[in-house]
């Protein structure tokens, strides 16, 4: 009963994409991304801190600018660190977080399990952040 009550406030969903190698035939390693998980129930929220404050993302002007975005998103699958995020959406499919209509990748910064009143682990932390893709 307990999951039921937890996993119904989830009101987005979101795609995990995996890390995928081969090699070509020159002998170069080749990286790439493949949609590991679809529909993943989560929460997720724009957060800021430090520089230029704007819902969701921060400049931070020094001797390099950096514009940098952060989401927390509280889920119950476990994250890692070599997963990225994509596709972050309404229930109804309207994307979250988008640039010219393209849906924003995000890295995996960590992630840390929730633990419920009788130690059991009940939804993860994980904090991402907008990945820089070429």
């Amino acid at each position: 009963m307990q999951n039921c009550l937890i996993s119904a406030r989830f009101n987005m969903k979101m795609d995990v994409l995996i890390q995928s190698n081969y090699q070509n035939e020159s002998g170069e390693i080749i990286r790439g991304w493949n949609i590991s998980t679809v529909g993943v129930p989560c929460i997720a929220r724009g957060i800021s801190g430090g520089g230029i404050r704007v819902v969701g993302s921060t400049e931070r002007f020094s001797d390099t600018h950096e514009d940098v975005e952060y989401v927390k998103i509280q889920t119950g699958y476990n994250l890692s660190k070599r997963d990225r995020i994509s596709n972050i959406r309404s229930k109804g499919g309207l994307l979250a977080w988008e640039d010219n209509n393209i849906a924003i990748i995000f890295d995996v910064v960590g992630s840390t399990p929730v633990l419920g009143p009788f130690g059991n682990i009940i939804e993860y932390d994980a904090l991402v952040t907008r990945a820089e893709v070429i």
